[in-house]
């Protein structure tokens, strides 16, 4: 468990009227595979055991207007349980407008730690249902995407 600071900077100016939109990156905002994928939007070169592996990823329908959208409203930060070293290149390619304010990765996935001031409510997607706890009514499903060009959440 993280004894030490929280992982989240204070709130900015801007951002401090905002709640905080927590979203878990894999199956809910992309979907990644080692197998190739028809059309994948990015693939990104992942070293792995000294080799470098291809992911292939596909983003959710309509995520950039979803992004886009939330960060008028929402402080929003992404966390995934996987390593910054696919997360932060993949991030790079997702959000190129910086909407998203924070990332946290395998290493920070203590949401109960993400910052000391928690005034502001967090909302939290699927796989983070089970780390909400200690927040149980901030805690939303918004379904899985697995790869579907079909998704209507």
């Amino acid at each position: 468990m993280h004894v030490g600071d929280p992982f989240l900077p204070p709130l900015s100016l801007a951002d401090r009227r905002k709640p905080c939109l927590v979203l878990d990156l894999d199956e809910t905002l992309v979907h990644s595979s080692f197998k190739p994928v028809p059309n994948p939007d990015f693939v990104i070169p992942v070293e792995i055991d000294g080799v470098v592996t291809d992911v292939y990823v596909l983003k959710r329908p309509w995520v950039d207007y979803f992004l886009e959208q939330c960060a008028a409203r929402y402080e929003i930060v992404v966390f995934t349980a996987s390593l910054s070293k696919y997360a932060d290149p993949l991030l790079d390619f997702l959000d190129p407008r910086k909407t998203i304010k924070h990332r946290l990765f395998r290493e920070s996935c203590y949401l109960h730690q993400v910052r000391t001031d928690l005034s502001h409510p967090l909302i939290f997607p699927p796989r983070a249902i089970a780390r909400t706890r200690p927040f149980p009514r901030d805690g939303y499903y918004l379904g899985l995407f697995t790869h579907t060009n079909y998704d209507r959440r």
